[in-house]
């Protein structure tokens, strides 16, 4: 269980490592208002990465 929870843990910083920006309009840029969220891992709660976290301004400017 140990080894599949290991795999499980690379997989997923694999898939979100590079997901720490928005993308909007084409490009990717950090939140307006600068938050960041943390993303665990269900296998064990082991944090995986930590991303952008958008805000209503990030939405309204991605709408326009």
């Amino acid at each position: 269980m140990q080894r599949f929870t290991a795999a499980l843990r690379r997989a997923a910083r694999r898939r979100f490592a590079t997901t720490s920006t928005l993308y909007v309009d084409g490009a990717a840029a950090p939140a307006s208002d600068g938050q960041r969220v943390n993303t665990h891992t269900p296998a064990d709660g082991a944090g995986v990465a930590e991303r952008s976290d958008a805000s209503a301004d990030d939405a309204r400017g991605a709408i326009a």
